[in-house]
């Protein structure tokens, strides 16, 4: 954390919304059920149950719900579309110490690797041939980012995530016995991308496996070879996504769901938690269950 020393209306300013009651300094961020005096704090709904813990609070400055009538409240505060965004950029601006770019000396780089300006690369990390990492790109400790991946600026792979090993692709020959297929595609990952811990993205057979900017993939998920992944996708934790599907921009995809191979989730869909998709997903619709079905 920095060690702030901030005013209300700076950040009533940052966010292009007026302050209502007084310009208080601000040193901390708190969660509903921990605030402190002089500290920032966010509440997502209008009935939410801590709103009264904090209406007649002169030393907290809130983010509320644009539906909230002001003059119910005696604390310093700001009305927002989207209080949890407006708190997250606020936090990001305000309250974050941006970390220092540095390469660890433990960290093994081929010469062969393109790497952009203001890159971090963590200690037993290692980069192949080949590699391309865009500008200002993060990548932490003990991972694996194999020859002919690229990925793009300003995104984060974290720990022990594996990028470019080949997928699990075979055939049998006439004794049935499982030949392994060549894989000579690679991985492109587009900007702004975040990457969880022990992660693996498959290099593609053929072309490459992509995933496309601004996306996020959570913990332990696993990306198959031949998977396209569209723009601003959010895939939580636990994810397993077959090979050769096709996941559109802007979609959902919960916890511990698995994508059968070749399916297509179209754009701004959603997969609720623990689905097993085995049919192709219509734009913006809902699916959920085992086999998932359309809830909506």
């Amino acid at each position: 954390m920095k060690n702030n020393n901030v005013w209300a209306k700076d950040i009533a300013a940052f966010l292009g919304l007026p302050l209502h009651g007084d310009n208080i300094n601000i040193v901390r961020v708190a969660s509903l059920t921990n605030i402190t005096r002089y500290s920032l704090v966010f509440v997502k709904k209008v009935q939410h149950p801590d709103l009264p813990n904090i209406a007649k609070r002169k030393d907290v400055f809130a983010i509320l719900p644009s539906g909230c009538l002001s003059e119910d409240f005696e604390c310093p505060r700001i009305f927002s579309e989207n209080p949890r965004l407006s708190f997250a950029r606020a936090v990001k601006r305000f309250f974050v110490e941006e970390p220092v770019p540095v390469i660890s000396p433990l960290a093994l780089v081929s010469p062969n690797a393109s790497i952009g300006e203001s890159v971090s690369i963590g200690p037993y990390s290692i980069i192949e041939d080949h590699v391309i990492i865009g500008d200002n790109t993060e990548i932490r400790n003990n991972v694996l980012i194999k020859k002919g991946t690229q990925i793009g600026k300003n995104c984060i792979i974290r720990s022990f995530t594996v990028i470019g090993e080949e997928g699990f692709g075979f055939e049998r020959d006439e004794n049935q016995k499982p030949i392994s297929l060549p894989h000579i595609g690679g991985v492109q990952i587009g900007d702004d991308v975040e990457v969880g811990n022990f992660c693996c993205i498959c290099r593609g057979t053929l072309d490459n496996t992509c995933v496309g900017e601004g996306s996020k993939i959570d913990d332990q998920c696993h990306i198959s070879h031949n998977v396209f992944v569209g723009n601003n996708a959010i895939i939580t934790g636990g994810v397993h996504i077959a090979g050769s599907t096709v996941v559109g921009h802007s979609v959902w995809i919960g916890p511990n769901s698995t994508i059968l191979n070749g399916i297509t989730v179209s754009d701004s869909s959603t997969v609720g938690i623990g689905s097993v998709v085995i049919r192709p997903v219509e734009e913006g619709v809902h699916v959920l269950g085992n086999p998932a079905r359309r809830t909506k």
